[in-house]
């Protein structure tokens, strides 16, 4: 079977944590819908760029938000932070991007990944778009939702395998060993 670290981080509607370690993929899918639910009847309000972004990110140790940019540690001084971009359209959000930084020297890297070339054109049920919407966000009377068509758990991974395959490239050697043995010993455990 195929393991995912995962951790969930979310504020419950009493203020406590639920932290939510090293569970079978699947299982961890279950969970996160059910920390959004109570999102939806008045938990821990998450803005649109954070509930997109924790969902592409699941696995990643240690992330933190601030403001709409997610970052998340790559070893002792690397950091990989995460933004959502428009792309020549004010609030439309097109992709986004990645950027590795050095705590000492800032910027090492940039790259953005638009949703296009990723998802490419959906079908969706409207007479309008007959062949098709490219997926982006846009803010519509102050709120930020998504255009004509909502992703689904597979437009996620494939976002998030991107996003890991990017990681992989500027992650600190002694910080990759640490997440191999952390992989292996979640293995030898669930035998």
């Amino acid at each position: 079977m195929h393991y995912k670290k995962t951790t969930l981080l979310k504020i419950n509607q009493q203020g406590l944590f639920f932290k939510i370690r090293k569970y079978h993929y699947p299982y961890a899918r279950i969970l996160w819908t059910i920390l959004e639910i109570q999102e939806i009847m008045g938990g821990y309000n998450m803005n649109f760029f954070e509930q997109n972004l924790r969902k592409c990110t699941e696995g990643h140790d240690n992330a933190k938000f601030v403001g709409s940019a997610l970052y998340i540690p790559l070893g002792e001084n690397n950091r990989l932070k995460l933004q959502f971009v428009t792309l020549g359209y004010a609030e439309h959000y097109e992709g986004i991007r990645l950027t590795a930084l050095d705590k000492n020297s800032g910027t090492i890297d940039s790259t953005t990944l638009k949703f296009k070339d990723i998802w490419g054109k959906k079908k969706i049920n409207n007479p309008n778009f007959r062949d098709g919407l490219v997926p982006y966000a846009w803010v519509y009377n102050g709120v930020t939702e998504w255009y004509g068509y909502q992703p689904t758990p597979r437009d996620f991974e494939l976002l998030s395998e991107q996003i890991d395959s990017y990681a992989e490239l500027f992650m600190e050697q002694s910080y990759q060993q640490k997440e191999t043995e952390d992989e292996g010993l979640t293995m030898k455990q669930s035998m």
